[in-house]
């Protein structure tokens, strides 16, 4: 997979987070601004299994959250970013990992997270 250089950004055209449903982030990551490779998958809200690989691919959260100033991007936020995976608790529900806290969490699609779009070759 590769990813975004910035977040997909918002209603308001900022990089500031969205809920999935009012904002639809889902519908958001697909819809990012940036060409991508014809050849490719076109632009889409990675999966928690697929933001568990390219955490391992990268060393770590922390070290792919602040990545991205040194490449001409912008560093992911120090807070949450939605994925695809809905929750198993309610099916209104969707996981976001925090980088605060390190770790992923089920939360309300209605709360808000950032989106940042990846592609497959």
């Amino acid at each position: 997979l590769a990813i975004a250089l910035t977040d997909v950004q918002n209603t308001s055209g900022d990089e500031g987070s969205q809920s999935m449903n009012s904002a639809s982030a889902g519908n958001a990551a697909p819809n990012y601004k940036k060409v991508c490779p014809t050849s490719c998958s076109g632009w889409f809200l990675a999966s928690r299994s697929q933001w568990n690989n390219i955490f391992t691919a990268m060393g770590g959260s922390t070290t792919l959250r602040t990545l991205f100033g040194t490449v001409g991007g912008s560093n992911m936020m120090y807070n949450s970013y939605w994925s695809s995976t809905s929750g198993t608790t309610d099916s209104r529900n969707m996981f976001a990992y925090g980088f605060a806290g390190g770790g992923w969490k089920e939360g309300n699609s209605t709360l808000t997270a950032y989106v940042r779009s990846v592609f497959a070759f």
